[in-house]
């Protein structure tokens, strides 16, 4: 289950409806992890050299154990360190805390820098991306007077074309092929939800891409294969960060990298250094 706690240290939104004094952390589970959530501090830097530093991780643990003082946790139970940036409404004089932006805002380059045809969005969170897609989307075909409005709001994501969870993965762990365990169709319906045999197409007979990358890990090699085919993955880190769950929860197994460069060197035609390189930069991933 997910839950949220308060921190011993005091924080006050001027924004809020409900000022209860202090942060909220939320803590929700992640495939066999837990995420803990979320530390905001300015930055003044270049997007691009913006690094989660050691302090910053030490100073959201001590955040964690103040909300969950019986848990105990301990440095190196943090297995990866999720870090970004988000549009900075200011900092609280008093206090430090950074105000977030609350609202997300279009920009049309055409007013803004007379630059014709070019929208811009700068937005806030992931939850709220499919109400703003929908926004931006109708200012765009309105633009290009096209009359026509978003669908978006009626028609399933990609995968999502399932009326009754239960009774689709119930009916489809029957359905699916007998080679594959227990455990991968699990992983396979969860992720991909009702397209999931668009990732078996790709293996077709080959055992191999119905194959785990090791033995703890449930992605399979059809799944780098398709997202390089299907998802215009040109680098390791797309199909290991973005297009497969890798390694969204920490460093996977020298085993698992080595198995997914080398499928995707089979489809991009990759040389021995390049191989070499992508495994290089994408493990940088996991450097403070």
């Amino acid at each position: 289950m997910a839950f949220a706690a308060p921190t011993a240290r005091e924080y006050k939104d001027k924004d809020a409806i409900i000022n209860k004094g202090s942060r909220l952390l939320f803590f929700v589970p992640w495939r066999n992890v837990t995420l803990a959530g979320t530390a905001h501090k300015p930055y003044y830097g270049d997007a691009e050299s913006y690094r989660a530093t050691e302090q910053d991780i030490e100073e959201f643990l001590e955040e964690v154990n103040s909300a969950l003082p019986g848990a105990g946790l301990r440095r190196d139970e943090i297995v990866h360190v999720y870090a970004g940036l988000l549009p900075m409404a200011g900092v609280n004089e008093e206090s430090g805390d950074v105000q977030l932006t609350k609202h997300f805002k279009i920009i049309d380059h055409a007013a803004e820098d007379k630059v014709d045809g070019l929208l811009s969005l700068l937005t806030v969170k992931y939850t709220t991306a499919r109400g703003v897609s929908e926004v931006v989307m109708d200012r765009a075909v309105k633009k290009l007077g096209f009359g026509r409005k978003s669908q978006s709001r009626d028609k399933p994501i990609w995968g999502g074309d399932i009326d009754d969870y239960e009774a689709f993965v119930s009916r489809e762990m029957q359905n699916m092929n007998g080679r594959l365990s227990s455990a991968t169709k699990a992983h396979l319906l969860n992720t991909y939800g009702s397209r999931y045999n668009e990732i078996l197409d790709v293996a077709g007979t080959d055992e191999a891409l119905l194959t785990p990358l090791d033995a703890d890990c449930s992605v399979i090699g059809a799944e780098i294969i398709y997202g390089v085919r299907n998802e215009m993955a040109q680098k390791l880190s797309d199909v290991t960060m973005r297009r497969t769950e890798l390694g969204a929860a920490g460093k996977p197994s020298e085993q698992a990298v080595a198995q997914a460069a080398d499928l995707m060197a089979r489809e991009l035609g990759w040389s021995e250094e390049q191989k070499r390189n992508e495994i290089s930069e994408y493990l940088k991933t996991y450097q403070i």
